[in-house]
């Protein structure tokens, strides 16, 4: 019997965001993504026993709606949520079944369920065995269900099927879960409480696989990947191993990871002589009355950029989150989260306003008190949106805010003063990025090309580049770690300039005013 064909497809982000890379195309003309998509690779593995399956990532390839198969499976987030609906509607309009999953479906189910065939809710491992031959025979449900996975059956990702050559960093993940109980976080709703932890012969194995197709960066994708800190320390120290293994062989990785590892010298030295050069953390506000309100915690109680210090001193950049909103936000917040990012020389920010996600117990406490806006009000084509209404802040506030701490953030001098401030508090990695592997290389000389295009947006554009580049000549080492700042600051550039014309949120004319005011 003829064995079914499916289409598995990670549809592309509904506009330009943070960590996109859709200024690859703008700059050079073609694709790219900064991560490699783990979903789609890992989901392909357990279908491929009973479909021949071909793969598609949006944001690389265009998704080709004459393909002949049997089935469409779409995984995406919340992010993702309109491409997923019409490449979903266009497939069913032809007659074909479409599953629908993945962590939007799972924590959203109703605002798929009117494109989804077969709706597949939660973690996918513990019931593929049971769901693909039922599927496969034509005789499915239009709702499964799936379980808390034991992370020892997470197979190989299919990395075979993806098109490796336009990503830059490969992707791997050792944990899923997490235990804290910030307010606004969708995470535990859907991966649990309890960390789960996959066994590091496993990591290794991917490994391998990742570094023989070419990568020589790798992105763990866990929510927090230091908050069981005994076990991060004995992954670290296999990846120190497995990088000392092979004679020459160099492996680099960035994670997201808590605040306060900062209190443990230990983890902070394992992570630099394991080659891990980039941590991304969730700062979310200098306000520490939000934080309470936010039930962060872990946040609180310290001085924060005396924290980020302690990540350079060990040789690991910071790259971190930010946000505004929170019910203790006055109009103040701006220029307070501006002055942090200045004496933290944190470079890169993805600042955001609040927004309640469903399921978060933020949404269910801001929907009892009236505070959520419906959809209509909501506009979806942009990164600066927010359903929730703000208590500390009204909608004049809100906007202009944003738009003087973004001018102020990404005004070239400024992202520029914060990236030297940074080489030059740091020591330096302990592991070498080398260029990269021969299946991504050419991806990583798209990169040096859309970094260099940045003398050629503006005069204060050149001078940032070329007084960084000066600076590096001091810590060659740093030199791939620093340029990809560069690369995000192109991305940020590109995002902010595309956003709604008539509600520009990068104005240079902004840049410098003092004092900041909102009446």
């Amino acid at each position: 019997m003829r064995r079914k064909k499916v289409y598995l497809i990670n549809p592309k982000n509904d506009f330009p965001n943070y960590y996109g890379a859709e200024v690859f195309t703008a700059v050079l003309g073609k694709p790219g993504v900064i991560v490699a998509d783990l979903a789609v690779t890992t989901v392909a593995t357990l279908m491929r026993p009973y479909f021949d399956v071909q793969l598609c990532d949006q944001h690389i390839d265009e998704v080709d709606y004459d393909l002949d198969v049997d089935f469409v499976a779409i995984t995406g987030k919340v992010t993702q949520r309109r491409h997923a609906e019409e490449i979903a509607m266009r497939f069913r309009d032809r007659g074909i079944p479409v599953m629908v999953g993945g962590p939007f479906a799972s924590l959203s189910p109703e605002r798929v369920r009117h494109f989804a065939d077969i709706l597949i809710v939660g973690e996918l491992e513990e019931i593929a065995d049971e769901i693909f031959p039922e599927i496969a025979s034509g005789k499915w449900k239009d709702y499964y269900e799936g379980e808390k996975a034991d992370l020892a059956n997470s197979p190989l990702p299919a990395w075979e099927l993806y098109p490796n050559h336009r990503s830059l960093s490969g992707n791997l993940q050792v944990s899923r879960g997490c235990p804290f109980q910030c307010e606004f976080c969708d995470v535990i709703q859907y991966l649990g409480r309890k960390q789960r932890h996959k066994p590091v012969g496993n990591i290794l194995r991917e490994l391998d696989v990742l570094h023989a197709i070419g990568y020589t960066n790798s992105f763990i994708s866990d929510d927090n990947f230091s908050v069981y800190r005994s076990r991060a320390k004995e992954v670290l120290l296999a990846l120190e191993a497995w990088n000392k293994a092979v004679p020459g062989r160099t492996h680099k990785f960035s994670t997201q990871l808590s605040i306060d590892i900062t209190r443990d010298e230990e983890m902070l030295d394992l992570l630099n002589r394991a080659g891990f050069s980039s941590v991304f953390v969730g700062i979310e506000t200098i306000n520490e009355e939000s934080l309470r309100e936010a039930r962060k915690f872990q946040n609180t109680k310290q001085n924060l950029v005396d924290e980020v210090a302690k990540f350079y001193k060990h040789g690991i950049t910071v790259y971190a989150g930010m946000i505004v909103g929170f019910d203790h936000d006055g109009p103040d917040i701006f220029k307070r989260q501006y002055d942090f990012a200045v004496d933290s020389s944190i470079p890169f920010f993805s600042l955001n306003y609040l927004v309640a996600l469903e399921s978060t117990p933020l949404f269910t406490r801001l929907k009892k008190a009236g505070r959520i806006r419906p959809d209509e009000e909501i506009d979806g084509s942009t990164q600066y949106t927010s359903n929730v209404r703000f208590k500390g802040l009204n909608e004049d506030q809100q906007y202009r805010g944003m738009r003087w701490l973004l001018s102020n953030l990404y005004a070239p001098r400024n992202y520029g003063q914060r990236l030297v401030d940074m080489i030059d508090k740091s020591g330096e990695p302990k592991v070498q990025m080398i260029p990269g592997g021969s299946s991504v290389m050419t991806v990583k000389k798209d990169l040096l090309r859309v970094m260099r295009n940045l003398r050629k947006m503006g005069r204060e554009e050149a001078e940032m580049y070329e007084r960084v580049m000066n600076k590096l000549e001091g810590k060659p080492r740093m030199a791939m770690d620093v340029m990809y700042f560069l690369f995000l600051y192109a991305q940020v550039r590109h995002m902010l300039d595309n956003q709604r014309p008539d509600r520009p949120m990068y104005v240079p004319a902004e840049v410098g005013r003092e004092p900041f005011t909102l009446n």
